[in-house]
């Protein structure tokens, strides 16, 4: 059996850990913590015993275990948080790093809730069913969050004009 599961993780991290990583650094704010991340997910993977054959989304049930360890990640380390504009000195990012900056301070300004759900459907290219499964939530209420939370972006931008 063991093998069986290293072939399925393999094909798993192969298809998905592009995505993974991109999700978790966006989550995390740092190359180096995503890349920490996404290999943890894939060392619990590998020691779980829970059935990973019988999984119907491979991709949905990755982000969403990567989701948690993100979760957990932010949690031991929220008592150190440093916002990320006292970390960098925007003036020297280059102009894609700047415009990240300012989508993820817009997205910080909304609620969780409607930032995660706006970060999947747009960086993660997920469906609203995918986010809907990876959140435990109904497909009508991903569609909300991320109507409102446009909208609430939207709202921002029109305002510091």
């Amino acid at each position: 059996m063991k093998p069986e599961r290293n072939k399925i993780i393999g094909r798993w991290a192969e298809a998905y850990q592009a995505d993974l990583y991109r999700f978790a650094r966006f989550s995390l704010g740092s190359a180096a913590d995503a890349e920490d991340a996404v290999q943890d997910l894939f060392v619990r993977l590998a020691s779980s015993s829970s059935d990973i054959s019988a999984v119907a989304s491979p991709r949905s049930f990755l982000i969403r275990s990567l989701r948690n360890l993100c979760i957990d990640r932010q949690r031991r380390r929220s008592l150190s948080v440093v916002p990320l504009s006292d970390k960098f000195d925007v003036a020297e990012e280059n102009e894609a790093e700047v415009e990240v900056e300012r989508i993820k301070r817009l997205l910080r300004e909304l609620p969780a809730e409607q930032s995660e759900v706006i970060m999947m459907r747009t960086a993660q290219h997920l469906s609203f069913a995918e986010i809907a499964e990876v959140l435990d939530v109904p497909i009508s209420t991903a569609k909300s969050r991320f109507t409102y939370g446009i909208d609430k972006v939207r709202k921002m931008l029109n305002d510091k004009k």
